[in-house]
Parts: C-alpha cells; structure tokens; sequence
C-alpha cells in the first residue's frame, strides 16, 4: 500500500541538560558542542543524548554539566581560540 506514519514513542529522561541544536556540529557521527573554559578558550566537547521532538535541542547526557558555558554561535572553530563571551539570559534560549 505504500503508507507510512510516524510514531512517537514518550520516554522519560532522568538527567540531562537542554542545549541548543544549533549550539551543536557533527563530526565522525558524534555530536559536539564548543565548552568555554578557564581564559574564555573554547575546546570541543563530545554530547550524547536525544533531540527533542521538535528538533531544536539536543537532552545532553554526558559531556556537559550544570554550570557549563557553551558556544552558542561561531561554530568551526579550532580547540583553544580565545572568544569574547557575551552572556545570554536562558529564558531567551528557551521561549519564556
């Protein structure tokens, strides 16, 4: 018959951390995202973790922790460019 549907199946997620989609990149089949660190040096650190079902964020399991700065533009970067972070309100991330 040739029909197709898409099933979404609703799963509960203990810990994790939302990150923005385009805070991210692949490389190899693994998902980064560019950690701001000690000098405002950015180096590259591999996530794991489901997207959302809208596709805008990626539920990090490991490779990011609370408190953790990413990069959320100027991606293509090489590990240790020094950035000038400009801080952004999370609310504004997330639509509230």
């Amino acid at each position: 018959d040739g029909a197709g549907a898409v099933v979404r199946i609703p799963r509960t997620i203990d810990t994790g951390l939302l990150v923005p989609q385009s805070a991210t990149y692949e490389l190899q089949d693994k998902r980064f995202v560019y950690l701001v660190i000690e000098g405002n040096k950015v180096i590259s650190m591999p996530i794991t973790g489901p997207a959302t079902n809208d596709g805008k964020y990626i539920v990090a399991a490991t490779g990011v922790k609370r408190g953790d700065r990413i990069l959320l533009n100027g991606l293509n970067l090489r590990d240790s460019t020094v950035v000038i972070p400009e801080p952004v309100n999370a609310d504004s991330l997330y639509g509230k």
